[in-house]
């Protein structure tokens, strides 16, 4: 790879942090005297948000999770991921893409409020503050340049990029104030009343004719509202400390947040050199199961051994669908053209198994290699997140019963479980990690990689993955050279939850955009 894609492997479990810190910017007069309403005074009818009146509504300019949620509802975004993982474009008619070049060009259809339309240079300016915003940049990593060429945009890659577009969901602020804390809107909504009230120049239909927003300033409290119905919607990304209430319903949708199993397929050497750096020797101190997994088959076997049906409805309680593949199954590019099975196929993974030399011994039920070592397997977790730890659970359970011991290794201390990992001290673990929605896998794939840790990547399998970055059309062979080499286990993608009041009804959210449909939803009157 050209480029380095450095992420923290704190990624392998991602845990939603809400923000509620000001970024040193100044707040805009018309930003401060915004009015809003008191929580306590609300009715569970209300459509009301919650929002950092410190932070402001730039989403480029803070970190604060609210503000780049209520976005959603405030600015148009270049194109949008809706529920299919298809693309619709908004700010922009479209985009092109192709080797390293995007073009995007743009569409008349989104109005700002004052009634001019989005043009290439706010296109231009939003792409420019989302690169060097704090919370957008890691998807610019592949960009060299963006410039603007006539009423086109131009974005220069620097490697090809099939799927750059699906990172272009970003909110589309008017070039003259979108350094504001209170930026000119060019959504659904803009400033007015008790919060937000409908964009004069919006072209949809939109239900809700007011929304109040009122000012929540952390976490326990955002929960707290949430459950005595104060605010109408939170979106958790699944964070698992937030339950409904009496007062709230949930609405799943999907994302592209991968539960895998990491195998360590390298083994691990203890290298023991002189004073200068001389290598003296070279000490194997790989484990039964390290050796196991050095195969390829083996590998394949584990995978087939593995219900990920079962993982997203038990482990995951239903907060998760299977992972078919190394690519999310939703995307029109693999969709129907992926080799992995939601259930498990014991037969194939025994005959594959024992192909390989292993033998049950009839006395306990385990495999044992030709020295009469048995079939061992050392799984790491993290026991601080409970899906994980049922779904290891899960993982023993199923392996265990075709005579793979399994031998949970479990820690509840964060730091202790990624040192294991960067020290090569597993022989599995399960990992999280939040792709970008290109697909991106330069976790697993790049030497600086988060995941990289214990795989091993083929050339073939590295080459089909070019191939694919180059050309979204290959990516059914990229998922037969993967499904065939087998570096890691996909499991399940997990989903996220938003809450909202039981006054709401027919709310669909996407991994752009909670609130993808809010122009149809409907709320229920307030009783008298």
């Amino acid at each position: 790879m050209k480029y380095q894609f450095v992420l923290k492997i704190l990624s392998l479990l991602l845990t939603l942090t809400f923000l509620f810190s000001a970024c040193g910017t100044t707040q805009e007069q018309n930003a401060a005297s915004l009015p809003t309403t008191d929580s306590a005074n609300l009715s569970a009818e209300t459509v009301t948000l919650p929002y950092s009146k410190d932070d402001g509504f730039n989403p480029y300019l803070t970190t604060n999770i609210l503000t780049m949620q209520n976005a959603g509802l405030l600015f148009c975004k270049i194109l949008t991921i809706n529920p299919s993982f298809n693309l619709e474009y908004e700010a922009a008619a479209s985009v092109t893409v192709s080797g390293t070049t995007v073009t995007i060009a743009p569409s008349s259809s989104c109005r700002f409020s004052n009634g001019a339309a989005v043009t290439a240079q706010d296109i231009l300016t939003s792409l420019n503050l989302a690169w060097q915003s704090e919370s957008y940049r890691g998807r610019f990593v592949n960009v060299g340049t963006i410039e603007q060429s006539g009423n086109q945009v131009i974005i220069t890659l620097i490697e090809p990029d099939s799927m750059f577009a699906y990172l272009l969901d970003l909110p589309v602020l008017n070039t003259n104030d979108a350094y504001s804390t209170q930026p000119m809107s060019s959504g659904r909504y803009t400033y007015g009343g008790n919060g937000l009230v409908p964009n004069p120049y919006y072209a949809g239909t939109l239900n809700v004719q007011e929304i109040v927003l009122t000012n929540l300033t952390g976490y326990d409290s955002l929960v707290s509202n949430l459950n005595i119905g104060n605010i109408s919607i939170l979106d958790s990304e699944g964070k698992s400390d937030i339950s409904s209430s009496t007062a709230t319903r949930q609405s799943n949708y999907k994302l592209n947040h991968m539960v895998f199993l990491g195998l360590n397929s390298q083994g691990t050497y203890y290298v023991n050199k002189d004073v200068d750096g001389v290598v003296l020797s070279v000490e194997d101190l790989s484990t039964v199961g390290q050796k196991f997994l050095a195969n390829a088959s083996a590998r394949n076997a584990i995978s087939q051994l593995i219900s990920r049906q079962l993982l997203s409805e038990k482990g995951y309680y239903g907060k998760a669908y299977p992972a078919l593949g190394v690519i999310n199954s939703l995307y029109p590019c693999v969709i129907a053209q992926q080799t992995i099975s939601g259930q498990s196929n014991t037969d194939t993974a025994i005959a594959a198994i024992e192909a390989l030399g292993y033998t049950k011994h009839e006395l306990d039920g385990f495999y044992y290699d030709a020295r009469d070592r048995r079939l061992s397997l050392r799984l790491l977790c993290y026991a601080g997140n409970s899906y994980k730890r049922y779904t290891a659970q899960l993982i023993k359970e199923q392996l265990s019963a075709i005579g793979i011991e399994v031998v949970l290794e479990e820690t509840d201390n964060f730091e202790t479980y990624t040192q294991k990992i960067a020290s090569k001290q597993f022989d599995m673990y399960i990992g999280e990690v939040k792709l970008y929605n290109n697909m991106d896998m330069s976790p697993f794939f790049a030497d600086t990689g988060a995941a990289q840790y214990g795989l091993t990547l083929s050339a073939a399998l590295l080459e089909s993955y070019a191939a694919f970055k180059a050309d979204a059309t290959t990516a059914p062979a990229f998922e037969q050279v993967f499904a065939a080499e087998m570096p890691f286990i996909p499991l399940v993608w997990t989903n996220g939850v938003v809450f909202h009041s039981k006054s709401i009804s027919g709310l669909t959210a996407t991994l752009s955009d909670i609130f993808y449909n809010f122009g149809e939803v409907q709320v229920a009157a307030a009783a008298n």
